[in-house]
């Protein structure tokens, strides 16, 4: 028995980055802040420690060539320092990336270094998909599995009243012998009953300061929040583990509830921009039509974005109006490939290609800025996308009419089937990482990563010259290699700009050229 546990403190670890930082934002944790909220509920006095927020101005280089890596956040020490300060009996620490696993350890020792008798409990994506590697740290007491709201609040009341926690579900633990135990959520949880994330109790001007979010970098100021309306996605994608956390049943809040939460983000917060962190904003169109109309009511005079994506099936002409009257600017429709075998056979995802065109007319007839995802080098158990399937993407969205092009290397994040697959055949090696979505670093029986990697660079490189000409892709794209030769002094120039001048004079390139031009 524990005795009252009555001070939680939750912790947003320091990430490990590639030197340039790609795909790194300052992002606001909205899961971090449910689950405060239902501590605080639970009637638990709770604190929070980003140390992504609070310490994004600490930034050091460790190890040398291309193995270099960049740390950011607070330092060990200061993390002590507050664990200290704060004399926790708790300590709740956000596992959402594998690949920033070390970061998750190195806090929890630093947690039972500082406070030895502090319970040490971690959650989260990763913690979700592999329980007993988190385990396997002695400085970590307990996984939450899933969504952690209610298990939190449950697991502490247990420990608490010396109650055994063997008869919970949702979590990881080791019985008296040291033998690991884990039991999975047997349910999910009913999104209207959850109270409004605990956003009171983060740094919030220190995400304003940063100037960026998943989707967007404004610079320092911009006033942006994410909001999440729904849970759950019913699709099969390959590369999602996302259903891990949240399920494959779609779960809806209610408009009104969903309208009420942006109030408070607009009058409390005096934000000028929302993001929705749905993966499914659109499902149920009635539902969406709703908030859509609330939001146009309100007149709120700012703008909102759904950076995951918008599933392009789901859109028509009243919905493409409704957003747009909302606020919404730029649309990010996930076509993901331009093939419609691998759609169907590897990516397992109910887009028509027949249809996107008309979709992306509905659009622009409404303003907006589109942008389209590609995801190339897919696989499943019995499928490898070929380099002629992933060319029929690129050659596809080179006939749309839109504005800007994201390319993803398959980038199999744990949990996901694509994960498992890629480590039961052996494309995903022991240097794997889960960084870095603009470079494959997949190699199977039909390509390697290289021939991957090059593949992207000429096809985006010629989208971005047929799209926009002289200044967005010659200029930029050449500044960019300036960049990378100071940060990469092996990184030859005149190779660089050999390489940049010939990608400028190709106006196609075949396939079967590819492995020859770069």
């Amino acid at each position: 028995m524990h005795g009252r546990l009555h001070k939680v403190l939750l912790i947003n670890p320091p990430v490990t980055l590639l030197p340039d930082k790609r795909n790194f934002n300052v992002n606001f944790p909205t899961g971090l802040a449910y689950v405060a909220a239902a501590l605080e509920l639970g009637g638990y006095e709770v604190a929070v420690l980003d140390a992504i927020a609070e310490g994004y101005d600490r930034q050091v280089l460790v190890g040398e060539g291309p193995e270099q890596r960049l740390q950011l956040g607070l330092s060990n020490e200061a993390i002590s320092e507050r664990v200290k300060a704060c004399r926790p009996d708790v300590v709740g620490i956000s596992a959402m990336f594998s690949f920033q696993r070390e970061n998750y350890h190195r806090v929890a020792a630093t947690v039972k270094t500082a406070g030895p008798n502090t319970l040490v409990i971690v959650g989260g994506a990763h913690a979700t998909a592999d329980p007993r590697e988190v385990m396997s740290d002695a400085q970590v007491d307990y996984v939450v599995i899933g969504e952690g709201e209610k298990t939190s609040v449950e697991l502490l009341d247990h420990l608490s009243s010396g109650r055994d926690t063997c008869t919970l579900d949702g979590i990881a633990y080791r019985d008296s012998q040291g033998v690991t135990w884990v039991r999975p959520p047997t349910s999910l949880l009913k999104v209207d009953d959850l109270p409004m994330p605990a956003r009171h109790l983060f740094p919030v001007e220190r995400y304003f300061a940063a100037g960026q979010r998943h989707g967007a970098h404004r610079g320092a100021g911009f006033r942006s929040l994410p909001i999440l309306t729904s849970r759950g996605c019913p699709f099969h994608c390959c590369f999602c583990s996302a259903y891990q956390m949240f399920g494959r049943t779609y779960r809806a809040r209610d408009a009104a509830a969903v309208l009420a939460e942006i109030d408070e983000l607009v009058k409390t917060y005096n934000v000028e921009d929302i993001y929705l962190n749905d993966d499914q904003f659109l499902a149920q169109k009635a539902r969406a039509m709703r908030i859509l109309d609330g939001i146009i009511a309100k007149n709120y005079g700012i703008t909102f974005d759904a950076p995951n994506g918008i599933s392009p099936w789901m859109l028509d002409e009243e919905i493409a109006a409704k957003l747009r009257k909302a606020g919404f600017r730029d649309l990010f429709i996930a076509v993901e490939s331009g093939n419609q075998w691998v759609l169907d056979n590897i990516i397992r995802k109910p887009v028509q290609l027949r249809d996107i065109p008309d979709k992306v007319q509905i659009l622009k007839r409404q303003g907006f800025k589109i942008s389209v995802a590609l995801v190339v080098g897919s696989f499943s158990d019995t499928h490898v996308e070929t380099l002629q399937q992933m060319q029929d993407s690129f050659d596809y969205v080179t006939g749309l009419d839109v504005d800007d092009l994201t390319v993803s290397a398959l980038t199999p994040h744990a949990g996901s089937s694509a994960f498992e697959v890629g480590q039961r055949r052996g494309y995903i090696g022991a240097q794997y990482t889960e960084s870095g979505y603009d470079r494959s670093q997949v190699n199977t029986p039909l390509w390697t990563s290289e021939e991957v990697n090059r593949l992207i660079v000429i096809e985006k490189a010629l989208f971005f010259r047929r799209r926009h000409g002289l200044v967005r892709f010659a200029v930029r794209p050449f500044l960019r290699t300036c960049r990378s030769v100071l940060l990469k002094p092996r990184y030859r120039l005149l190779d660089a700009l050999h390489r940049w001048c010939r990608i400028w004079r190709r106006k196609s390139v075949p396939s079967a050229a590819i492995g020859s031009l770069v």
